[in-house]
Order: structure tokens, then C-alpha cells, then sequence
């Protein structure tokens, strides 16, 4: 089994939190935190955690196609 997590870099975190109306923790390194202790449990579950690149030029065009309020469940989070 395989459990997806975005992988947003540090530089562009601030952006995507925008196009995400805010709906992520205050900084990157709360989420990554968080991120790494999700993956910890999925991991001693048997999961295979996959990293996705998250390009926020790229997520501002998904979410603006999808014609929805942008949120982390955009991110699979």
C-alpha cells in the first residue's frame, strides 16, 4: 500500500499556503513536523510513503480549474 504526501520546499510554502486560503499551519516547519509524524505512523503501518512535489504554479491552475476554494485536501492532506 501507498500513502501520498505533498512535498512542498521550504522557499515556496508561504505561496501555496495563500492559494490554500491559509488552510495549513503557520510554517513550514509545523507542517513538515506534522507531515513526518504522519508518515512515521503509515510507515509502521506498512505503508509506502511516496513524496509528490507540490509546484505552486502548478496548484494556483488546478485549484483555479477545479473552480473550488482552494484547502490542504487539495494536496490529498
Amino acid at each position: 500500500m501507498k500513502a501520498f504526501f505533498s512535498d512542498i520546499a521550504a522557499e515556496d510554502y508561504q505561496a501555496v499556503r495563500r492559494i490554500l486560503n491559509d488552510d495549513l499551519p503557520d510554517t513550514h516547519d509545523e507542517w513538515r513536523k506534522f507531515q513526518m509524524e504522519q508518515a512515521m505512523h503509515l510507515m509502521g503501518r506498512g505503508f509506502a510513503v511516496v513524496r509528490v512535489k507540490i509546484n505552486p504554479d502548478e496548484l494556483a491552475r488546478y485549484c483555479n480549474a477545479e473552480e473550488g476554494d482552494g484547502n490542504r485536501h487539495f494536496l490529498g492532506s
